[in-house]
């Protein structure tokens, strides 16, 4: 599973990171996309000056979802170590039983 020299084992690492990055920028765009989407819908009836009580209260705990973004990328991003070691691990497993 790991390369063997050092330069594969770098280019390894960096696909590893990106991996890793990505998984942050995708909860944080997320996060962005609902709580902009959330804000245009109820923005009309703000100009208005009309009350929406449920759905302003849902603007607020969108606003709060961007409070989550980081939470979200350590589980995931822990999620995806443990089964990434897993996989290494039941491929030294065969490797060594043959």
């Amino acid at each position: 599973m790991f390369p063997r020299s050092p330069s594969s084992r770098l280019r390894w690492a960096i696909r590893e990171a990106l991996v890793f990055a990505g998984i942050l920028l995708f909860w944080i765009a997320l996060a962005t996309v609902i709580t902009i989407v959330l804000q245009l819908l109820v923005l009309p009836f703000e100009l208005l000056g009309l009350q929406l009580g449920p759905m302003s209260e849902l603007v607020s705990l969108a606003r709060g979802f961007q409070d989550l973004a980081v939470p979200m990328t350590v589980l995931t991003s822990g999620l995806y170590t443990l089964v990434r070691a897993g996989t290494v691990l039941i491929d030294h497993y065969r490797r060594t039983s043959s």
